[in-house]
C-alpha cells in the first residue's frame, strides 16, 4: 500500500494483532473482572530469575508505562534550574518531564539527514560543570 500513511510513531502495529494475541486474549477474557496483584514481586523474581548474572528482584524496578518511568528519573535527578539536554526529533515526554521539574531545557538537535549529534557545529556552550564534591546539581541526558 504505497500510498498509505501509518503512524508508527505511537507504537501502533499497522497490521493488528496476531491470531495468537487474539486466541490469548479471548482465553483470559473470563478472568478480566478480577483486579490483579497490586504490586511487582512476582514479575521482579521472574526478571531476576531469568536474566540471572547476580540480579535480584531489588535490582528492578517496574512502571505502568516508559512515560512514567522517565516521570520518575526526572523527578528524582532533575531540580529547578538543573539542565536537561535533549536531542530533536526525539520522544518529546523527555522535554516535559524535565519541565515539569522545572528544569532548563538545552537543546542539541541532531542533524535531520544522519540523526548524529551536531555539538561540534553548536555555537554556544552547554554548561555543564564537572562533578565536583561542591556540586550538587544533577543533568539529564537522552
Amino acid at each position: 500500500m504505497p500510498n498509505t500513511i501509518y503512524r508508527l510513531h505511537f507504537n501502533e502495529n499497522p497490521l493488528g494483532p496476531s491470531p495468537k494475541v487474539i486466541d490469548a486474549i479471548n482465553g483470559h477474557a473470563p478472568h478480566l473482572g478480577a483486579y490483579p496483584t497490586r504490586d511487582d514481586e512476582k514479575l521482579r523474581h521472574v526478571l531476576a530469575e531469568f536474566h540471572g548474572n547476580g540480579l535480584t528482584p531489588n535490582h528492578f524496578y517496574s512502571t505502568y508505562s516508559g512515560s512514567e518511568g522517565l516521570d520518575l528519573i526526572a523527578r528524582i535527578y532533575l531540580s529547578p534550574g538543573d539542565e536537561g539536554i535533549i536531542c530533536k526529533p526525539t520522544f518529546g515526554v523527555y522535554q516535559v518531564t524535565a519541565g515539569w521539574q522545572n528544569a532548563k531545557i538545552v537543546d542539541v538537535p541532531l542533524d535531520p539527514d544522519h540523526f548524529t549529534l551536531g555539538c561540534r557545529e553548536r555555537p554556544d556552550p552547554i554548561n555543564i560543570p564537572r562533578q565536583s564534591q561542591q556540586s550538587d546539581r544533577h543533568y539529564y541526558y537522552t
